[in-house]
């Protein structure tokens, strides 16, 4: 069993030890939701759900419910959800995670929940729910400030050997190795364990790297060392009253090159609903028009030192360095 976790977690001895009191605490306080959710990833053939089948045996199947169709748990009739103590969400995707994320993070929290069955009214029940997503995808959920909520872990890249899978399989059909894991779950000492005080591991930084804004690095990269100078020609560009004024469809193609160099997928069609708004965030300004060689354009602004400080703060606040 800890083998186990010690393979899905990389032998991250203090992410198998919150992983083994994490699942102690499902037994032993069951009526406390964590709040936290484990995202283990891994090629297929880890075990990642071997873990959760044993988990199953240990808590009664009718308490888990593994699913791979996440219409059932996110869409408007989730009866699937009723009575559930153990959610296993498998092969989640970027498209389900991304694009349910905050319904995902509203049922790790929630006391209640909604229960909708077909053909019955709406009811609300108790939260008691663990959940748990095995993935092979990079990102598949967003992991930002609120990261709180989500263990990441990555399994350890060299797979194991059969025999330890035919091991597990036969420890997990004998009645005494499940009994010695439960009497081992239930006398674990929770008396100094914070569920709430995650471990961070090295995919979680790199996820929450990947998801910070790809324009905050475009303006790192162009006012580093005035860079700017260089990547727009003299004629794109000003500088006036202590602002930084570019001719805006130049910027635009120079984020677009930037992009493609860095093997980044170029975001042109989301400018105005996705770009400008970031930018705004860090107070440039995207609306405003300058008399540049060829007439009058639209630009981009903005002052050096306070995009600089904005840029500090932004990216710290997306790494979760920052409350």
């Amino acid at each position: 069993f800890k083998k186990q976790i010690s393979i899905i977690v990389n032998h991250d001895e203090h992410v198998v030890d919150y992983f083994i009191k994490y699942f102690a605490d499902m037994f032993q306080n069951p009526s406390e939701i964590p709040g936290v959710c484990l995202i283990m990833k891994s090629d297929e053939g880890w075990g990642k759900d071997l873990l959760t089948d044993l988990l199953g045996k240990l808590l009664g199947n009718d308490l888990m419910l593994k699913t791979e169709d996440m219409s059932i748990v996110f869409d408007k009739f989730n009866g699937s959800l009723k009575n559930k103590m153990l959610i296993h969400l498998n092969e989640l995707t970027a498209k389900d995670g991304w694009g349910s994320k905050d319904n995902l993070k509203g049922k790790i929290t929630a006391t209640e929940l909604n229960i909708q069955e077909k053909g019955k009214e709406v009811y609300k029940q108790k939260n008691y729910s663990r959940w748990v997503a095995a993935t092979n995808n990079l990102t598949p959920i967003e992991v930002k400030t609120d990261s709180r909520r989500f263990v990441v872990v990555q399994a350890d890249p060299v797979k194991p050997p059969e025999e330890h899978f035919m091991a597990f399989i036969k420890m997990m059909n004998n009645k005494e190795s499940l009994y010695s894991i439960m009497e081992f779950l239930m006398e674990m000492d929770l008396n100094e364990f914070k569920i709430r005080r995650i471990p961070e591991t090295e995919v979680a930084r790199s996820m929450k790297h990947r998801n910070i804004p790809f324009i905050y690095f475009f303006m790192e990269h162009i006012i580093k060392n005035e860079n700017y100078k260089e990547v727009f020609d003299k004629t794109d560009f000003k500088e006036k009253d202590n602002l930084i004024i570019i001719k805006k469809s130049v910027f635009k193609k120079s984020y677009e090159t930037y992009c493609i160099e860095n093997d980044h997928a170029w975001q042109g069609v989301g400018w105005t609903k996705q770009v400008c708004p970031l930018l705004n965030a860090l107070d440039c300004t995207t609306r405003k028009k300058s008399r540049f060689d060829g007439g009058v354009d639209h630009d981009v602004r903005f002052n050096i030192q306070t995009i600089t400080n904005a840029l500090v703060n932004k990216i710290a606040k997306e790494e979760g360095d920052t409350d």
